[in-house]
């Protein structure tokens, strides 16, 4: 499925509220009038997003965030006055449909750069393919920190979401205000395993008195959690951790307090989209929100929220603005180098950083592996009038690298070469 995406209606007002700063200021090309375009003045961008499949509701709103930012850089003449051109994907949620519908991009298409996909098997296999094109790719959905490894890791890719062995870091807090009895649930495959192994290397940091009660591994969009939460109601656990993502998000809550669940909940992420749909069942759990609409260190967050609510009815979640700051890390990446070339732009965002994004108010990527690197906020789910649900702010780490391995040592060097 391919969708050329067009212009909208945005008032100027707030789209020059929302232009990002980098680490320039914002260029005269925000102000410039509307263009004339021509073909030869356009920047090809493909996107890659789950739009079916278990994971469409967060797919389906990160494509709407890519198309957001993309529509925004048009109406205010493009970058470096050309106009931006999306061919958006579905991948379908499949591994081998995600890498084909990525070879039709560059090929067909001829598509300068890339972005999208919260699958982290999908995106393992559009690496290695944009590792053999020489094609820039920013994964703009996926937390799974195996992306940025060997042998995964490449010049030509960048992770704009940040380290999931880093958000388990979330747990922390909770876990100092409860009992020391935990249960672990994760989604069957590496992302999942992968949350499980930090989140109690994160645990044992809280308290020394830690007990993993228990750890289970459902498939990914389990239809039926009954059995896992019979499981853990028996073992009675102060503290549930979850890292379950698609729908599984949702059920997992749901499920788990409708079958009568008391104990504390901490999801390693929080999906907006998904607490609607669950509902009040939310109230009371603890998270790691990748983007906060309303975060005061972050004017523009706020800007995008309405600019998004606008546009789709609704506020965005963390897929939306996850998809919106992968657009803006290629752009204003591009803006600053003043060129297309992939090369120059990939050493450009090798050593920038993007002052006022919409997901805190600095982030870079690591030179050694392409990680971005941002604060992280845990939160507690409280009642908002404006969003439903909001957040009570326990603690912010602004730098959560402690289990990130140091440069020069992430195995990662020999991948990083032309």
């Amino acid at each position: 499925m391919k969708k050329e995406i067009g212009s909208t209606g945005m008032d100027r007002r707030t789209f020059i509220k929302l232009s990002s700063g980098s680490v320039l200021a914002i260029s005269a090309n925000w102000f410039l009038p509307r263009t004339s375009w021509g073909k030869e003045e356009e920047i090809l961008l493909g996107g890659l997003c789950e739009m079916t499949g278990f994971v469409s509701p967060m797919g389906t709103e990160q494509a709407q965030g890519v198309e957001l930012a993309v529509e925004m850089y048009n109406q205010s003449g493009g970058v470096l006055g050309k106009k931006i051109r999306l061919l958006m994907e579905d991948t379908e949620s499949k591994k081998e449909v995600g890498l084909a519908r990525a070879r039709r991009l560059v090929e067909r298409h001829k598509a300068t750069f890339l972005t999208g996909i919260i699958f982290s098997s999908i995106s393992m296999a559009v690496q290695d393919y944009i590792r053999e094109k020489k094609v820039l790719f920013v994964n703009s959905g996926s937390g799974n920190d195996e992306l940025v490894e060997p042998p995964y890791c490449t010049r030509y890719f960048f992770k704009s979401m940040g380290s999931q062995k880093a958000s388990t870091l979330g747990v922390r807090e909770p876990a100092k205000r409860i009992g020391p009895k935990w249960y672990l649930l994760a989604d069957n495959y590496s992302w999942g395993k992968l949350s499980v192994e930090y989140a109690k290397r994160s645990l044992k940091l809280a308290r020394a008195d830690i007990e993993i009660v228990g750890e289970d591994y459902p498939n990914p969009g389990e239809a039926n959690y009954a059995p896992f939460i019979t499981k853990i109601m028996a073992a009675k656990p102060d503290g549930l951790f979850i890292a379950t993502f698609g729908t599984g998000w949702l059920r997992t809550v749901k499920q788990a307090r409708e079958m009568g669940l008391k104990c504390l909940i901490h999801h390693s992420f929080w999906s907006y989209a998904d607490a609607l749909a669950a509902g009040d069942v939310v109230l009371g759990m603890t998270t790691v929100p990748p983007f906060l609409p309303n975060d005061p260190t972050v004017p523009r967050a706020s800007v995008f929220a309405e600019a998004f609510k606008k546009k789709h009815g609704r506020y965005p979640g963390y897929a939306a603005a996850a998809g919106f700051n992968g657009v803006e890390c290629i752009m204003e990446a591009v803006k600053v180098a003043g060129t297309t070339d992939v090369e120059a732009i990939i050493d450009t965002m090798a050593n920038m950083k993007y002052k006022n994004s919409i997901v805190a108010p600095e982030i870079y990527f690591r030179k050694a592996d392409h990680l971005l690197i941002s604060g992280i906020y845990t939160v507690e789910v409280i009642r908002d009038p404006k969003f439903t649900y909001g957040f009570k702010v326990l603690h912010y780490d602004p730098n959560p690298t402690i289990y990130l391995k140091p440069e020069g040592q992430t195995g990662c060097e020999q991948f990083m070469n032309k």
